[in-house]
């Protein structure tokens, strides 16, 4: 009788350690469970968050970076293989700047909305109004973009005035739409109403920046010609 009764409490231990055992699996799986649940969660943010801050636009890698506290849109390459490597840094996102380029190189009316084709020469002069002065450093990065643009496409670039009194009393080179015709000149000017870029004649560019925003135009002055080359 004693025998039996001690075979049946071993079953009985065996049986507990089984289930218990059993129990503390059950457990483990739960817990890798929900482990493996928080990594993906996680992945899936960091991903998230990867493809918000890096995206391909108009066939060029862009990448979301933080400079300080300005929230900047980076990228670089070649406009032509021959030409010198360009880093890109804009303020706005490519894909949302919709400041419009428009034609009135064959008359003052603009021409059914058409985009028009851009050509620069090997010349160019970056002519600012006087009043851009109010616009205070928006304007000084918006011509130093500009620089750098053309300067990536091995452009021989000079700053200038559009006002020919003020130019000669301080003895600055003065470019409008008329003066230069052999070369290409890009004004920019501050004006009432939304900023707009047009084509003023085969190689006068005029940048409306309205409430100085002068960055952003040249910005899209710059898409412009991207979408060109990339036939978009």
């Amino acid at each position: 009788m004693s025998e039996k009764t001690d075979e049946e409490t071993e079953k009985e231990r065996l049986e507990r350690e089984e289930k218990e055992k059993a129990k503390q699996e059950g457990q483990l799986k739960w817990v890798l469970i929900f482990i493996g649940i928080i990594i993906i969660a996680f992945l899936g943010t960091y991903f998230y968050v990867q493809s918000l801050n890096n995206f391909e636009y108009l066939g060029i890698d862009w990448h979301k970076i933080k400079e300080g506290k300005l929230e900047l849109f980076y990228a670089r390459f070649r406009f032509t293989p021959s030409d010198p490597r360009y880093h890109v840094y804009f303020r706005t996102d490519p894909r949302e700047n919709e400041i419009p380029v428009i034609d009135r190189s064959k008359g003052y009316q603009m021409i059914s909305n058409a985009v028009p084709y851009l050509d620069f020469q090997y010349n160019v002069y970056i002519s600012s109004d006087v009043n851009l002065g109010e616009c205070g450093g928006k304007a000084a990065v918006a011509n130093q973009n500009l620089r750098n643009f053309f300067a990536a496409q091995s452009k021989y670039v000079r700053g200038a005035i559009n006002n020919e009194t003020f130019a000669k009393e301080k003895a600055i080179p003065f470019a409008n739409c008329t003066n230069l015709p052999k070369d290409t000149v890009v004004i920019l000017t501050k004006s009432d109403g939304e900023p707009y870029i047009e084509k003023r004649n085969a190689n006068c560019y005029v940048l409306h920046v309205g409430d100085c925003e002068n960055i952003k135009t040249v910005e899209a002055f710059i898409l412009a010609y991207i979408k060109q080359l990339r036939n978009e």
